[in-house]
């Protein structure tokens, strides 16, 4: 049986989650976790039990509750929650379920902020297998919609996302590419809204109320260009559509860069009002969701461009405009970074904690 924190510990865990982490990680779906938690599913159900562990080790990064160190010292924050869960089942006879793929989830962003964070890459690729293997990948939900396969859905997108960007970061390939999966993706429409009322039908966000999850579908569209990049640019073989026996390799090569930084402008150009970056922004999240998605923007220039710096062309201006494309992108890193250490420091923590794990 797990041990978990004082019922009032617990309480002040999850209302950190979803306030500090949820946002920047739509994965659960709050009214339906914490009404299983009230209902104590987690003393019966080993794998809810579980995932609510990991949600409470990610939590007490941000609690000043001095239960929350296994040791003292900041380091330890959660591990006494997050050392009694065994990752990987001892057979893989039974399904998957949504809990087991959320514990992935989860652990895969306690995991990025250790020294075990190798080991978080492995987990990702275990819970895509897994989502291949229960027919995630191919998951319609048309008219029918329901908060089980929305679940699913974002489960897949998040896992998704955390493949492409750490496999391209640690030159690594992707476990699943985009030609190998259809799923639907993840409905706009809040936690609040999911469920039906005498008043509006089921996942109907309401008029002129924009939602967060808005965040999360640009999000996902800027790692499907991630994943061009990385499918593309860091290749073994070629890509059958950029083998052109009549072009240079330093053609081709430009060819790739002026495609993709094709694809990122426009991605930026379609960015809605309340997504564009403003450092006098008043609203924490919205600030937070312009500063996530600008400076994974500026770091997939730079995965991009990085390559052809250093490359030996006999094309000389091949070499200039990466120079500077990767120059500016570091300064504009840069400058974000700083307003949000100067509007709270938090928040930055946020950046750098969110940055590379949706």
């Amino acid at each position: 049986m797990y041990t978990f924190p004082e019922i009032d510990l617990l309480w002040d865990l999850l209302r950190i989650y979803f306030t500090e982490v949820a946002p920047y990680f739509p994965l659960l779906h709050r009214p339906t976790f914490e009404k299983a938690v009230i209902n104590g599913r987690h003393l019966l159900d080993p794998s809810f039990g579980a995932l609510l562990l990991a949600v409470c080790a990610v939590a007490a990064r941000d609690s000043q509750d001095l239960r929350i160190l296994k040791q003292d010292t900041k380091i330890t924050a959660g591990w006494q929650w997050f050392s009694q869960i065994r990752l990987v089942r001892p057979n893989f006879v039974e399904p998957t379920s949504v809990h087991e793929l959320q514990l992935y989830c989860v652990s895969y962003l306690y995991l990025r902020q250790t020294n075990m964070f190798d080991s978080a890459w492995s987990l990702v690729g275990l819970g895509l297998r897994l989502s291949l293997d229960r027919g995630i990948h191919r998951l319609k939900t048309s008219k029918s919609r329901d908060a089980e396969s929305e679940l699913w859905i974002r489960i897949f997108w998040i896992l998704r996302n955390a493949d492409v960007l750490q496999g391209l970061s640690l030159g690594r390939p992707a476990a699943i590419d985009s030609e190998h999966f259809d799923l639907d993706r993840p409905v706009e429409c809040d936690d609040e809204y999911w469920e039906k009322t005498e008043h509006n039908e089921s996942f109907t966000q309401p008029p002129g109320k924009t939602s967060g999850l808005s965040f999360f579908t640009h999000y996902n569209k800027l790692v499907d260009i991630a994943a061009s990049v990385q499918r593309s640019v860091y290749c073994v073989n070629e890509v059958p559509e950029y083998k052109d026996d009549s072009l240079t390799p330093v053609e081709r090569n430009r060819k790739k860069a002026m495609q993709h930084d094709s694809a990122l402008n426009h991605w930026l150009m379609s960015l809605p009002e309340h997504l564009r970056w403003d450092p006098n922004q008043p609203d924490k999240i919205r600030l937070n969701h312009s500063a996530i998605l600008y400076t994974t923007f500026y770091w997939i220039q730079l995965q991009l461009h990085k390559n052809f710096l250093f490359r030996q062309a006999s094309d000389n201006q091949q070499g200039f405009p990466s120079f500077a494309i990767c120059a500016n992108a570091a300064r504009s890193t840069v400058r974000i970074s700083q307003v949000l250490h100067q509007r709270s420091k938090n928040r930055f923590e946020v950046l750098v904690r969110v940055r590379f794990t949706l």
